[in-house]
């Protein structure tokens, strides 16, 4: 129920969220946020698993927090890119943009699936905090 519940309210929650703050903040102010937002949940599971914390009550808390900051991350970072490539010849540099973000998932799975048969979860956290800090300096080289 959960799997299927919460990444529709996550949806909705970006949605609201969104709105209401790209009003008030330029794009990729909210990037930031997102981003800062999905780094805390990371050091939050970094924290609870170096600390061997994890029951039942834990794994929905950060499994409800992982799925919105993820949701609120993909959200404004399309959003951002729609308000970057806003003229109609960008469309292949649109193009471009998001295929880069589907080669970096397409790579970074099989190293973070290596990272945790043959490591641990905070090998595995870190590494995943590391593609934030580069997606950190990624947001303000997109022109």
């Amino acid at each position: 129920m959960v799997n299927t519940i919460l990444p529709l309210l996550a949806v909705v929650f970006c949605g609201y969220a969104w709105g209401r703050m790209s009003s008030k903040f330029p794009a990729n102010y909210i990037m930031l946020f997102s981003l800062l937002l999905k780094s805390l949940t990371l050091l939050f599971f970094i924290y609870v698993s170096f600390y061997n914390e994890i029951n039942k009550v834990y794994l929905l808390v950060l499994f409800s927090l992982n799925i919105v900051s993820s949701s609120f991350v993909t959200y404004s970072f399309s959003n951002y890119l729609m308000q970057a490539v806003n003229s109609a010849r960008s469309s292949f540099k649109f193009s471009i943009l998001t295929s880069l973000s589907m080669l970096l998932i397409l790579v970074s799975v099989p190293v973070a699936s290596y990272l945790v048969d043959n490591y641990n979860w905070i090998s595995f956290f870190t590494f995943i905090f590391a593609l934030q800090v580069l997606s950190y300096i990624s947001v303000f080289k997109i022109k």
